[in-house]
């Protein structure tokens, strides 16, 4: 068996193909990466999207301390609100009764 110009080949006649088509054919079974590697690319997907829907936890929860700040901030000023219309209450009160201490002079 001979090669002659990148093709193998036993006598005329017999089956003959290039060398070029026998490395390709070869590799064509091979998988583009070793199999451990696909695993370990797998594996730093599966991590990147753990650490994302963790990023999103925490987004969530910094949401949740934001809307509980902004709950809070309203309950203030609803106490701000009932103050000042204890103040104003009582400046009622006062001036009714100083119209009644008016009244009875």
């Amino acid at each position: 068996m001979g090669v002659k110009n990148g093709i193998l080949g036993a006598k005329r006649g017999s089956f003959c193909f290039r060398k070029s088509d026998f490395l390709l054919n070869k590799l064509h079974f091979l998988p583009k990466k070793p199999v451990s590697l696909i695993k370990e690319d797998d594996l730093f997907a599966k991590e990147d999207n753990m650490f994302a829907k963790e990023d999103d936890i925490f987004a969530n929860k910094d949401d949740m301390f934001a809307k509980e700040e902004n709950m809070f901030a309203k309950e203030e000023n609803i106490f701000a609100k009932e103050d000042d219309l204890f103040v104003i209450k009582s400046i009622s009160f006062a001036k009714e009764d100083s119209l009644f201490a008016n009244k009875s002079r």
